[in-house]
């Protein structure tokens, strides 16, 4: 993995960063233009449907993840509003759903730029 990043390093930080964070997607991306790609070239069958099926999917997984956070609400609670060098902080993030659907898998990122938080 390290080898990969240090073949990236030519590129601008937030692409990187873009990729490493969206590994899964910029994977199913490739598929899709490989997928494409072959179609065009060999013009067979298989690769139009196989990028038709990739394609239709990441469209579906994007609508779908829109529809399923409307019904999420999202509430921080924090000890206090502030702090002082050196003093430790507790936040509480609690998830409420207001939708019919279960919400099979939830991904929380904390993008706090307090020191020593990971």
């Amino acid at each position: 993995m390290r080898r990969l990043l240090w073949r990236l390093a030519w590129l601008p930080a937030d692409i990187v960063e873009f990729i490493i964070v969206n590994h899964s997607l910029v994977f199913v991306l490739a598929a899709f233009v490989a997928a494409a790609v072959m179609a065009a070239i060999t013009g067979h069958w298989l690769f139009y449907r196989g990028a038709y099926l990739i394609g239709g999917l990441i469209a579906l997984s994007f609508v779908w993840t829109r529809v399923m956070s409307r019904g999420l609400e999202i509430e921080v609670e924090r000890e206090t509003e502030r702090l002082q060098v050196g003093q430790e902080t507790e936040t509480r993030l609690r998830f409420k759903s207001r939708s019919a659907w279960t919400k099979v898998w939830l991904e929380v990122e904390d993008e706090t730029n307090i020191p020593g938080r990971s």
